[in-house]
């Protein structure tokens, strides 16, 4: 009876820590969590040697130019706020265009260390097919489109990854709750002469 016992409080013991490695929480990105101000993203990101692109920037809109992201150089990075609350991360990449599946897959990886097995999409349409060796013709003429998602346990923030029509591989972090207030302030401010 006593080894019955001790068994089954391994197994559930088992079982707790896979139910916790199995919970995903997507809190942001490059340091800076989902909800904080202008000025603590722009703290961060000056500590990591970004520089803002004021002629891009707008009220609820911050980019920044040379910000790494892990190993990686930017091309930029771009930051949506809402309320003074950041809610969007979008970092972009490129490479010479025979590199650019082989950078996708990296980053993907990379995130994969992290947040497990993404969904992954490859969508291509007619002349066009996956494994044709066209795929990169493909995407730069809209015929086809590479992505991929992980979304957190509770559904409350994604993120994504894909490559776009310039060849550039397009990284965002989302966090929902902030996106659904960010659209209600919208609705508000389009409703307010009604």
């Amino acid at each position: 009876m006593k080894k019955l016992f001790i068994i089954f409080l391994l197994i559930a013991s088992v079982n707790t820590l896979s139910a916790q490695n199995d919970t995903i929480e997507i809190k942001g990105a490059l340091g800076l969590t989902f909800g904080m101000s202008k000025l603590q993203v722009q703290n961060i990101l000056t500590k990591k040697g970004g520089i803002i692109d004021k002629a891009h920037s707008k009220q609820n809109v911050i980019v920044y130019d040379k910000v790494k992201f892990g190993v990686r150089a930017t091309d930029f990075l771009l930051l949506k706020f809402v309320n003074n609350k950041l809610y969007e991360i979008t970092a972009e990449f490129s490479c010479i265009k025979p590199k650019t599946q082989e950078l996708f897959d990296l980053i993907k990886s990379d995130i994969e260390t992290k947040y497990q097995t993404g969904a992954c999409y490859r969508d291509f349409k007619s002349p066009y097919t996956d494994g044709d060796g066209y795929e990169i013709t493909a995407i730069q003429g809209g015929y086809a489109s590479i992505t991929c998602y992980w979304s957190s346990t509770k559904k409350d923030a994604i993120i994504a990854l894909e490559i776009n029509e310039s060849l550039s591989v397009v990284l965002t972090y989302q966090d929902n709750k902030l996106i659904d207030e960010k659209e209600k302030t919208v609705e508000k401010i389009n409703n307010a002469d009604f």
